[in-house]
């Protein structure tokens, strides 16, 4: 699902910046670690209009468990004491 949904504007490995969308990066290097898990389904489902972004809500195109996948999958970008620090 990640590959699919989210690679082409944040990039392999979740890098971000890698298109004129300017999508951030999920990875240790961005700011979604400080996100609560709420907020980044939110981002997930909703997109990113209300934050400001340009980002396409997924919502309809993805079921809860796929939205559960890549929240997880995310998750696994950071790192221990970011996960660990992390505010579910």
């Amino acid at each position: 699902t990640f590959v699919s949904y989210c690679v082409p504007c944040h990039g392999a490995s979740g890098e971000g910046f890698i298109n004129a969308l300017d999508a951030p990066a999920l990875n240790a290097d961005g700011e979604t670690h400080l996100l609560t898990d709420e907020a980044i389904l939110a981002a997930i489902i909703d997109g990113g209009v209300e934050s400001g972004g340009n980002m396409t809500p997924l919502g309809d195109a993805l079921s809860a468990e796929q939205e559960a996948a890549v929240l997880e999958f995310v998750h696994t970008l950071w790192t221990d004491d970011q996960r660990a620090a992390h505010t579910h």
